[in-house]
């Protein structure tokens, strides 16, 4: 998989899975960033001191997320996460770091994802990014035939846990379906 060196955001610079958000945390250099930037040990708390509760709903859904998906399938893709036993502590040291595949992107997301997984966070800005997606269910939409979702925004509200079990069971079952060999080996 290619670096992802064209887009700004915090995390891997070289992410499998990438979640898509609107809006950058309140404090610098987090705010500037014009690339994707490995967040270091404690980051995210003090993004979450500065930008408040919004923040750490953000991360704490990210986490959940990613641990459940994980837990849930043996892709090779979800085994550095498989050695945390929370999401608490998987978000805590490991989540948005260098190789930890994931990141959170303040791009705009592709309009036709081809690798790895692309989460759009809210469907007022899915739809102001005018991506083609079809609508599953009222909160939750797919690029047909591409490995691209437009969830809720990530809020405890708006995200619950069960939507994050039907997410979960909806990318296990995206991971475990047979692709062509160069599609395999980025996704």
């Amino acid at each position: 998989m290619k670096a992802v060196t064209e887009l700004s955001g915090l995390g891997d610079p070289a992410p499998w899975c990438r979640v898509y958000i609107n809006r950058r945390p309140p404090l610098a250099p987090f705010e500037d960033v014009s690339h994707v930037m490995p967040l270091s040990n404690g980051d995210i708390d003090r993004i979450n001191a500065a930008g408040g509760n919004g923040w750490r709903k953000v991360f704490n859904v990210y986490a959940k997320l990613l641990h459940g998906l994980a837990m849930e399938t043996q892709h090779p893709r979800c085994q550095s996460i498989r050695r945390f036993s929370a999401w608490q502590q998987f978000r805590d040291e490991c989540m948005l770091q260098q190789g930890s595949g994931c990141a959170l992107l303040f791009n705009a997301p592709p309009l036709q994802a081809d690798d790895g997984i692309h989460l759009v966070m809210g469907k007022h800005y899915a739809q102001a990014c005018h991506l083609p997606v079809h609508w599953l269910t009222p909160s939750f939409a797919q690029q047909p035939a591409r490995p691209l979702w437009v969830t809720p925004y990530f809020d405890y509200r708006q995200f619950t846990n069960q939507d994050i079990g039907w997410m979960t069971k909806t990318l296990v079952a995206w991971l475990s379906q047979p692709r062509d060999h160069a599609t395999l080996a980025s996704t």
